[in-house]
């Protein structure tokens, strides 16, 4: 089964198995070859482990044959997420019963109307042919119109449903009429998708619970705005059944918009007739729900620290003012604190594997003081950080009048996760390898994650080792060590190291900021330079500090938002290694939503390596800069947009700039095309700073949004070709980068 983790990477878990064979190893040079049969060697690993785990269920499954389930006619992805459903909805057992029953067909008939009408196919057909245990066969058929009842007791041995979707209703026509503080375009958003330039019909479906929604939606909207009581109706609705085209018309009055003008909150004690405490505030905002929500909570949240864990909130309104064209309103807000209460024992339960010690670090609660749920709530986010559980709750038992035990449940995830990662790029071709992690390594709920990956270019592993929260609340502690040996365009890489260090994420600033001691074995083999560009073997002692700011709606497909990256890197002899240098990196992109579906990226990455230290200073080979490739210079490979000798030999950079621009117009949800300009300076020699030679590509492309990740083709032309460079270059890449 193939899914997408959180991070981004497609991943396969289950069955994988390898029979690939290289009819020509002449076809590449011999280190590819070597690297072919690793790959393989991988898949046939994980084949044999998926064929080793299921040969002892296939004997258990031998005794009894489990009933089968099949689903056709609503496309290959579209039946086994009903089938999915369907046994999600039936208790999630992992395997099937010796029989299915009448009640069991019945439900899943119902489950896949219901997913059918929610995509948008009103009047679909659903038949299911039954093999009974006796060996007969029967048929039984639903649609809108007929609820089909199955005579029992059955015993069903094979069930196959198969789905005539019939016609898909969609909004051909929508008009809003009415609307003052909202446009049209951004009315529309609420009932379709909008922005593609292909008006697709799967982006305009109709259904009439999806209409009401829609409804609902707007009419949140304009409350959060301050219109207390707008009105959102369906003028008129024409429905064409043999072709799905709906014409729907609405009308909305938004009345008059409500300001908070005064709120006077008054705070009473336990049994006490008077209020204690009496205050005022003038908010003049608009009024909403939302708005209210927060205020009231707010109240709560200062008893809640008080000791008052019981206490509550009425509001009432004590004037109301027409001022055209809004309205004022004075509210009244009665504070009921409750009885003060305190903290009992502090309990958990669930932690199966992971230690008690670990739960009680992450917990700053003390018997005996007041119970305060704020500083409870904190313990629990605390506690879900750790990343061993898939849920943390909390569970109040009192202990008498004025004392409660606080309980926290726990669900502990799995332990160990096994993926297989897969992709392909133009430069490396077809890569894959394997991530093994450990979620709790020695109940201490410390993380674990080895990754091997092999492609016909390169071979790297990794393996962190982080030790969360540990000298305060968002420091991690790591421990970090890689290999990689990668054959660039005119050299082979080799480095491997590993380090140790510790990383903070400032919350009120969104920024992630992490300092490492890192010590490397740095190898430039086969270089064919002329000209003496750096160490080609040595090693290195340096200290790295990295800083990241990311304030994207998603870090691997952005469409809004913006990011800061910086890295620095000080080498020092005096750090254990052989060479001095400090190596400095910055990049910021942007992503601006221009109109409907067109949006605009733009980036910036700028690098330098500077030689200042004592004589044994200078710069090792491989950490020069190499710009191009396919998130770079899209006209070259990469690491081809870089400085050349006069045999042609890259040399790389001491200094570089780098300057992307790109329009993505989107034609679908998941098809968008993009125009690009892609330009680099660099210098081969710091005292040539910033740039003493340029280069320039322009292209265009499309790309796919698939189940797989994203797919790219596009192709860079070079608009100033230097001897030996590409006219231009053809990229193609099917995965999340890994």
């Amino acid at each position: 089964m193939r899914r997408l983790k959180s991070d981004g990477v497609l991943r396969a878990e289950g069955a994988i198995g390898a029979g690939i064979r290289h009819p020509a190893s002449s076809w590449f040079p011999a280190p590819a070859s070597r690297k072919v049969n690793a790959l393989i060697a991988i898949l046939l690993a994980a084949g044999l482990q998926w064929l080793t785990v299921n040969s002892g269920r296939a004997t258990e499954t031998n005794k009894v044959k489990p009933a089968k389930l099949k689903i056709s006619g609503f496309g290959l992805l579209g039946n086994r997420e009903l089938k999915k459903t369907i046994r999600l909805m039936s208790g999630g057992q992992k395997s099937a019963p010796e029989f299915y029953d009448a009640n069991f067909v019945e439900d899943a008939a119902l489950i896949i109307m219901s997913t059918l009408n929610r995509e948008g196919y009103l009047a679909p057909r659903v038949t299911a042919t039954l093999t009974l245990s006796d060996g007969s066969v029967r048929n039984f058929e639903w649609d809108k119109a007929v609820d089909t009842v199955l005579p029992g007791p059955l015993e069903v041995k094979k069930v196959h449903f198969r789905v005539r979707r019939g016609v898909l209703y969609y909004y051909r026509h929508l008009a809003i009429h009415g609307l003052k503080s909202l446009s049209a375009a951004e009315a529309r958003t609420f009932f379709v998708q909008t922005g593609f330039l292909v008006a697709l019909k799967s982006t305009r479906i109709y259904t009439a619970s999806g209409l009401d929604r829609s409804i609902g939606d707007l009419v949140e909207a304009l409350a959060r705005k301050g219109f207390e009581h707008p009105s959102v109706k369906v003028l008129s609705l024409e429905r064409n059944d043999s072709t799905g085209a709906i014409r729907v018309e609405i009308a909305v009055e938004e009345g008059l918009k409500t300001l908070v003008r005064r709120v006077t909150a008054e705070i009473y004690a336990d049994n006490e007739p008077a209020p204690r405490e009496v205050s005022a505030v003038e908010p003049q905002t608009a009024y909403s729900r939302l708005w209210l929500q927060n205020f009231v909570q707010g109240l709560r949240t200062n008893q809640y620290r008080k000791g008052f864990p019981d206490a509550s909130v009425e509001i009432s309104t004590l004037r109301r003012e027409t001022n055209a064209p809004t309205i004022l309103v004075d509210l009244l807000a009665k504070v009921k604190t409750g009885p003060r209460i305190k903290l009992g024992e502090v309990r958990f339960e669930g932690n199966k594997r992971t230690r008690r010690s670990v739960l009680e670090s992450r917990v700053k609660l003390k018997p005996a003081e007041d119970l305060d749920r704020i500083e409870i709530e904190r313990g629990r986010n605390r506690l879900a950080r750790l990343g061993a559980f898939d849920s943390v709750s909390i569970r109040y038992e009192p202990v008498d009048n004025a004392t409660r035990d606080v309980v926290y449940e726990f669900k502990e995830s799995k332990a160990l996760d096994f993926s297989l990662l897969f992709g392909y790029g133009s430069y490396e071709l077809l890569r894959g390898g394997f991530e093994l992690d450990h979620k709790n390594a020695f109940g201490l709920a410390h993380q674990a994650r080895l990754r091997a990956v092999q492609s016909f270019k390169s071979s790297r592993a990794d393996f962190l080792y982080t030790v969360p929260e540990v000298f305060r609340e968002d420091v991690d502690v790591f421990l970090d060590a890689s290999g990689l040996r990668r054959e660039e365009i005119s050299f082979v890489r080799e480095e491997y190291g590993g380090g140790i260090g510790a990383r903070r994420f400032f919350r009120p600033i969104d920024t992630d900021f992490s300092v490492r001691y890192n010590y490397q074995f740095l190898t430039a083999l086969d270089n064919q330079a002329t000209t003496a560009t750096g160490v080609q073997r040595t090693r290195v002692g340096a200290i790295v500090l990295d800083l990241r700011h990311d304030r994207r709606d998603n870090p691997l497909l952005p469409t809004r938002g913006y990011d800061l990256l910086a890295d620095v890197e000080v080498a020092s002899a005096s750090l254990g290694g052989e060479v001095d240098y400090q190596r400095v990196e910055l990049a910021a992109s942007g992503h601006l939503n221009l109109v409907g579906g067109l949006f605009l990226h733009l980036g910036l990455r700028h690098g330098a390596a500077l030689r200042l230290g004592g004589a044994n200073g200078e710069l090792p080979f491989t950490k020069r800069f190499f710009p191009g490739g396919d998130n770079s210079v899209r006209g070259y490979q990469q690491g081809e947009a870089s400085p050349r000798d006069p045999d042609g030999n890259l040399l790389g950079a001491e200094t570089y700039l780098l300057g992307n621009g790109e329009l993505e117009q989107f034609l679908t949800p998941s098809v968008s095309l993009v125009g690009f300009v892609d330009a680099v300076g660099f210098a081969e020699h710091l005292r040539d700073y910033p740039a003493n030679e340029a280069l320039y590509s322009v292209g265009g492309g499309i790309r796919w949004r698939s189940i797989v990740g994203p797919v790219r083709l596009e192709y860079g032309y070079n608009l100033n070709r230097r001897r030996g460079d590409p006219r231009g270059t053809l990229h193609f890449s099917l995965g999340f980068p890994f």
